[in-house]
């Protein structure tokens, strides 16, 4: 399992965990695509430091959900 990272313009990301970077597309595009969220997929991060991304605002919601199950772990 691959951990992705994908910025959304005024929002600060989705993170999710997919065996491929095409299957974690997928499940990110569909994800922006219901909140009404442009993304630029070609954006991606690929076995993102989760510890990295923003420590005020995501790093504590990672608390929430498990990085290594496939899906979106951010946002919750």
């Amino acid at each position: 399992m691959i951990r992705f990272w994908f910025p959304v313009p005024g929002h600060f990301g989705i993170g999710v965990t997919a065996e491929s970077l095409a299957e974690a597309t997928r499940i990110a595009t569909a994800f922006a695509l219901d909140r009404g969220w442009a993304l630029d997929a070609r954006l991606v991060e690929q076995n993102v430091d989760v510890a990295a991304l923003d420590p005020d605002h995501v790093v504590p919601c990672l608390r929430l959900g498990d990085v290594a199950q496939p899906g979106v772990w951010f946002p919750r």
